[in-house]
């Protein structure tokens, strides 16, 4: 049996370059918040409240363990 990952969730920011952009939050990913405040524009948001990324989009809130 494996331990728990301590940061089970990956944020998928918007590629530059051709890259994707990731980072690893601790928590479940349906405890992240995703808010389109414009076209092109997004916040996330984690547990609490707090704004854990603002910037271009689309992003994508996504389990460790299915990437």
């Amino acid at each position: 049996m494996h331990p728990p990952l301590i940061y089970p969730t990956i944020l998928r920011m918007h590629p530059w370059f051709g890259q994707p952009e990731e980072e690893l939050l601790p928590g479940r990913p349906e405890d992240y918040r995703v808010e389109q405040q414009a076209k092109d524009w997004f916040v996330v948001r984690d547990p609490g409240g707090q704004v854990v990324h603002s910037g271009l989009g689309p992003v994508q809130i996504l389990a460790a363990r299915d990437v």
